[in-house]
């Protein structure tokens, strides 16, 4: 049951990634920012006119670049989370040293 239950942990962070790339991508878009997903779609396009797997494939491009920018955008809150519990972290630390 471990092995099973870190298996579920790794294939749901691919997943959330995928899922909230996807969320980011086609809301720039609808913002007006029409780069992302334009670039994307532009690599879609030729792969869609294969006869027989061309939705599939199409599909395979949407997912991988969502997924990658599910992970830099990720990375970037990421990072920002870190820093501020440092930021906040390293100032109670230095307020207790200074009150003992």
């Amino acid at each position: 049951m471990p092995k099973l239950l870190a298996g579920l942990s790794v294939v749901g962070t691919f997943a959330m990634l995928w899922v909230g790339g996807h969320i980011i991508l086609v809301g720039t878009d609808e913002l007006g920012w029409h780069a992302l997903y334009g670039f994307v779609h532009h690599l879609e396009e030729p792969l869609a006119a294969i006869a027989g797997v061309g939705g599939f494939l199409a599909w395979l491009v949407n997912t991988f670049f969502s997924l990658i920018l599910g992970a830099i955008w990720g990375a970037i809150v990421a990072g920002i989370a870190i820093a501020f519990t440092k930021l906040f972290k390293g100032g109670k630390a230095e307020r207790q040293a200074a009150e003992a």
